[in-house]
């Protein structure tokens, strides 16, 4: 995407993040994030793939208004819609 990771200095409440033109990322480094997590993304990454679509994971929690909830997807399929062709390049390598 072109950014460069600013690591956590105490100024921006832990948040250890990277500024793009349009979008701010927080990026997490966990030995082992939810298996569910990993499981459903799988399930529709397979079934928007066999239809030449990119899958994508929305989980809200019960009684959340719709607008609250995440949306997961591979941050491979992330660079490929916003990174244009220079991150797509870097995101491949």
């Amino acid at each position: 995407m072109g950014v460069e990771r600013q690591p956590v200095t105490g100024e921006r409440d832990g948040a250890d993040n990277a500024q793009h033109p349009r979008f701010c990322f927080q990026f997490k480094l966990r030995r082992m994030p939810p298996v569910w997590l990993w499981t459903w993304l799988a399930g529709i990454v397979g079934t928007a793939e066999r239809a030449g679509k990119i899958g994508v994971l929305v989980i809200k929690r019960p009684r959340q208004n719709d607008a609250e909830a995440l949306v997961i997807l591979r941050w491979g399929d992330w660079v490929a819609l916003h990174g244009g062709d220079e991150a797509n390049r870097r995101s491949q390598g």
